[in-house]
């Protein structure tokens, strides 16, 4: 059997065209997020979003978290 023959038959699985897609969109995103603006990338959470963490996590575990926990919740 030849190279052609190989190339061919592996050509034929389904996963090499989902492999090169997927690499093709990895790529793509590279490209993209170099052209981004690296600008101010801060992430803010409103007073609502920090209370709505809070009862989320008391109704998880039953339990309010501590101070500390609430400073890494909001991070």
């Amino acid at each position: 059997m030849g190279w052609s023959h190989r190339l061919r038959t592996l050509v034929q699985e389904p996963i090499v065209p989902f492999l090169i897609i997927g690499a093709g969109l990895f790529g793509l995103q590279g490209v993209l997020d170099a052209m981004a603006p690296k600008g101010d990338r801060e992430i803010v959470v409103s007073n609502d979003q920090a209370v709505a963490m809070v009862q989320t996590f008391a109704r998880t575990w039953q339990r309010p978290p501590l101070a500390a926990g609430v400073g890494a919740l909001v991070r």
